[in-house]
């Protein structure tokens, strides 16, 4: 009889011990942390960094990747130049600053362990430590000064056809676009 309540109080405790209320997976937050330095950018002629990328720009405004540039004897400018020396700060509570506006505080959520976002740009975290951010914007019609867009054209050629109004011929195109860039850990964080 010992041996029988013995079994089953190690049952209760089972039995309790694996209950749905203490899920922890239901709980767990996640969250980056840690300073990152920007170290390549790539752009895309798409609204979600798909297809082919390119890494820079040609100044003779003509060749797209930098064989071709400097083979026609121009001058070849990679985006992660330009980028200079640009960094971005994940705080453990949600928070982001970056080095381009250190008196703007930003906001980020993570869905897991790897992904990220905040107002229209994404986080992931990749197997090497590195994060990746992406932020697209979908093909639009506006004026010259892009000031005014012009919803009602979704094609390039009526968008430039038409415009402010019909056969107006005064509306301009803007290609979708996206940009990639790698966000290496700082050393020391």
């Amino acid at each position: 009889m010992k041996n029988v309540k013995l079994i089953l109080a190690s049952f209760c405790l089972v039995l309790v011990g694996c209950s749905d209320d203490d899920d922890p997976a239901s709980s767990t937050s996640y969250t980056l942390s840690g300073t990152f330095n920007a170290t390549s950018m790539t752009m895309y002629m798409t609204e979600d960094c798909s297809g082919d990328g390119m890494t820079g720009m040609c100044m003779d405004g003509v060749s797209a990747d930098e064989a071709a540039c400097t083979e026609a004897g121009a001058s070849w400018m990679s985006y992660s130049d330009m980028l200079g020396d640009m960094s971005v700060t994940f705080n453990a509570d949600g928070t982001f600053t970056t080095s381009e506006y250190p008196e703007e505080t930003l906001t980020y959520t993570c869905s897991s362990a790897t992904s990220c976002s905040s107002d229209g740009v994404t986080f992931t975290v990749n197997s090497d430590g590195t994060v990746t951010s992406s932020a697209g914007s979908a093909a639009y019609c506006t004026d010259e000064d892009d000031e005014l867009e012009y919803d009602t054209y979704t094609t390039q050629e009526d968008c430039e056809a038409n415009g402010s109004a019909a056969d107006a011929a005064d509306g301009v195109w803007y290609d979708a676009s996206c940009s990639a860039t790698v966000w290496t850990a700082a050393t020391g964080s």
